[in-house]
């Protein structure tokens, strides 16, 4: 392969064009970026396209522009890519070291700019200093604002809609923040009230919802649902929390316990577009196991109440378990019912065999059984235990 072929093309995204202090020129701050390698004879605007909207699903279906940045120049000065014209004058431009800095960015520049003289200039300082990331600056003239991203009304959060309680009206704020790409924050939470707003400085996004008569459920009042907000990167949105993940897999895990991480962020990715790290997802599906069927430490503290139940149920068998007689965790159970002790004395032969296998739990230990043969050579169990290893004490 002959590399002075091949062509470096760092994408940046995710990310907003901010004034530059005491000037009128642009700069990009913030996002990420992902560089890719192409051979420079199939380097054309289709494909610049095509792998922007593969990076930036997000993207797709709205307006945006593309960016490159003419090598050498310092501020960094760039160009629009327009036409398969302005991509060859790009590759002329990387000629000498075959690497070649794409920024996307949204289109609709003019609707910013009449809602930025509105922005205080402080904010605007205050916001560059927490999302700087680098000091691209964009030429006199190519833009004439900020950074814009539209964002599509959700049906499910209008003026009327009505929720369970307030935690169920929070959950519905934060999956629609996750779907339409942008942050938000809880401006006040109380009995009667909760309030959020989008947390981008300037954005007038503000949604409201108070108690209704019942005292427990939820109805949105107020809601300003345009966006002025460049958005977040969906691969690393910190609306996605933990438990956020867990109430929205619930359904997934409980029609299957077992579900991979990899089916859930497979199905995340699908619904949301998100990307999330692998522990991330299975934190979240042990918090769903956990809401839906009980954690397991509380489970142990079923242990008694389990054996009245049996004992209860089938009189006459011998059920009983062992803690520790220092912190009173526990150790052993064993079971063995009254119809598997009347059907060994009937008709199973007088050999018994014992074995274990081990559990794969939280607290691990073994499971126990003691087997016999009935009169059709088939296993007949006995009895079985739940112990913390395989000795003669158990």
């Amino acid at each position: 392969m002959d590399y002075n072929k091949l062509c470096s093309i760092v994408f940046k995204y995710g990310g907003f064009w901010d004034v530059v202090n005491g000037k009128s020129r642009m700069k990009y701050v913030g996002g990420s970026q992902k560089t890719l390698k192409f051979e420079r004879d199939d380097i054309n605007l289709l494909l610049l396209k095509e792998q922007t909207e593969s990076l930036c699903r997000w993207l797709r279906g709205q307006a945006y522009d593309l960016h490159y940045h003419i090598n050498g120049t310092s501020p960094k000065v760039y160009m629009p890519i327009n036409n398969d014209r302005d991509v060859m004058d790009m590759l002329r431009c990387s000629c000498n070291e075959n690497k070649v800095e794409v920024v996307v960015v949204m289109k609709d520049f003019d609707e910013i700019f009449t809602n930025a003289d509105n922005i205080q200039y402080g904010d605007m300082q205050d916001l560059s200093e927490t999302s700087r990331v680098n000091n691209d600056i964009i030429m006199d003239g190519l833009c004439d604002g900020g950074f814009v991203a539209q964002v599509e009304e959700n049906l499910a959060l209008c003026v009327g809609s009505r929720f369970e309680d307030s935690s169920s009206f929070k959950q519905a704020i934060r999956s629609n923040a996750i779907l339409q790409n942008f942050g938000f924050k809880i401006k006040a939470s109380d009995k009667s009230r909760v309030i959020a707003t989008c947390s981008y400085r300037g954005c007038p996004w503000r949604i409201r919802a108070s108690l209704c008569s019942d005292g427990h459920s939820f109805e949105v009042r107020k809601l300003q649902a345009s966006h002025l907000c460049p958005g977040v990167n969906r691969a690393g949105n910190k609306q996605a929390t933990i438990t956020w993940i867990a109430n929205e897999i619930k359904d997934l895990v409980k029609r299957n316990p077992d579900i991979t991480p990899k089916d859930i962020s497979n199905n995340l990715e699908t619904t949301y577009g998100l990307s999330l790290p692998y522990m991330k997802i299975w934190r979240s599906r042990e918090l769903a196991r956990e809401q839906l069927f009980g954690s397991i430490d509380e489970n142990y503290s079923w242990v008694p109440t389990l054996k009245s139940e049996l004992m209860k149920r089938n009189p006459g068998s011998h059920i009983s378990y062992l803690c520790d007689n220092q912190n009173h965790s526990f150790k052993r159970f064993f079971v063995s019912f009254k119809v598997c002790i009347d059907g060994f004395f009937a008709g199973c032969r007088y050999l018994i065999g014992i074995d274990a296998c081990h559990l794969k739990s939280k607290y691990l230990g073994v499971l126990m059984a003691a087997n016999c043969l009935d009169g059709n050579n088939g296993l007949f169990t006995i009895a079985f235990a739940v112990a913390e290893s395989e000795s003669k004490k158990s």
